[in-house]
């Protein structure tokens, strides 16, 4: 496997046995994790992983104030690595560590946003498992990262989307995002943010 081996030696990833979930950024109303947190839930209990073998990480601050009550109803309080709210850098790292990203979108988001997240998880190149509303920047994730994609009440579907992700994993077949997502993702910003401040010229 010397893929695989070349891959394990890159100095900002360092070898882990441990699965790294990772969901970055705020903890809100448009971005609610309770359907996830119970696929998670599923995932585990069938695969019968402990907290040795897989970790979820949340990196943002808590904006529902309920984040923590939909963990303890999961019993995942041993599983979850709560950061709260970081710098810019940190999230950066929490990219870098994690083996999938995760992204919500719950109902109530207008169709045609496009969430800053968004890029920062094109740019990652990891794999996105990708759980609700079909908004324009989840549009540009399924176009363009390695993605899963679960409706978002779709329990079953998002622990088995883990379960798959996890095989891969184990076997160091994660698929990684096409080598010029990076450069897309900040010209689509850039462009993104020229349109923007043209629509707000005009007003």
């Amino acid at each position: 496997q010397p893929l695989a081996l070349a891959r394990r030696k890159q100095p900002a990833a360092p070898p882990h046995e441990r699965f790294e979930l990772a969901f970055v950024g705020s903890i809100s109303a448009y971005t609610i994790p309770q359907t996830f947190l119970a696929g998670f839930k599923q995932f585990v209990d069938i695969a019968q992983l402990s907290p040795a073998e897989v970790r979820l990480n949340f990196v943002g601050a808590d904006l529902t104030g309920e984040f923590l009550n939909w963990v303890r109803q999961h019993d995942l309080e041993a599983y979850l690595n709560w950061r709260g709210y970081v710098s810019h850098e940190e999230a950066v790292a929490s990219f870098q560590q994690a083996d999938v990203l995760v992204y919500i979108v719950s109902a109530g988001v207008g169709d045609t946003i496009i969430p800053s997240k968004t890029f920062e998880y094109l740019a990652a190149q990891k794999p996105v498992l990708a759980i609700g509303e079909q908004i324009e920047g989840m549009r540009i994730l399924l176009e363009h990262a390695a993605c899963r994609y679960c409706a978002f009440e779709a329990i079953a579907d998002i622990a088995r989307s883990l379960l798959a992700f996890y095989a891969e994993f184990h076997h160091h077949t994660l698929p990684a995002a096409p080598a010029q997502t990076e450069r897309f993702a900040r010209a689509y910003q850039t462009e993104q943010l020229a349109a923007l401040l043209e629509n707000h010229h005009h007003q």
